[in-house]
């Protein structure tokens, strides 16, 4: 099964990295408030989404962008700068 990471720009210009199994359920969540963080916060737009084919791998680089707390992390990643991580 495919596992997916995206990345989210919220109205206040922030990121949001996540990761799913269902894209358009996860995407939909966002949208219609049904998570904690874009309950506060508003998703503007869908950034960057690319799928991985393990879970394990999807989570690796979810943790590690979130780790960063890093805005030019982020957008190296969406850019391809970083094929994989």
């Amino acid at each position: 099964m495919i596992r997916f990471v995206y990345i989210l720009q919220l109205v206040n210009w922030q990121y949001y990295v996540g990761s799913t199994n269902d894209i358009t359920r996860r995407l939909l969540d966002h949208k219609t408030w049904h998570t904690t963080t874009t309950k506060r916060i508003p998703v503007q737009q869908i950034l960057f989404q690319r799928g991985y084919t393990t879970k394990q791998k999807a989570r690796k680089i979810e943790m590690f962008l979130k780790k960063q707390k890093s805005r030019m992390v982020i957008e190296k990643f969406m850019t391809n700068e970083w094929k994989d991580l």
